[in-house]
């Protein structure tokens, strides 16, 4: 198990964060619709580093897109 994993698993507090941001920013990416299933599918079926990949990424996009 990878450390980001680890912590993921064993830290409700930021599973919870994590969680949150998603649901929260995904629909920023509603005019890609192609990149809006591809983070789906990367934050529902990957591991915890995937699920910071696809955060990191609509965190780029509300960063520099709003």
């Amino acid at each position: 198990m990878n450390p980001y994993q680890f912590w993921y698993e064993t830290n409700p507090r930021l599973r919870n964060f994590i969680e949150t941001y998603f649901v929260e920013n995904i629909e920023l990416v509603n005019n890609y619709p192609q990149l809006q299933i591809e983070t789906r599918k990367l934050f529902s079926q990957g591991n915890a580093f995937e699920k910071l990949m696809a955060i990191s990424m609509l965190a780029t996009v509300k960063s520099y897109l709003y």
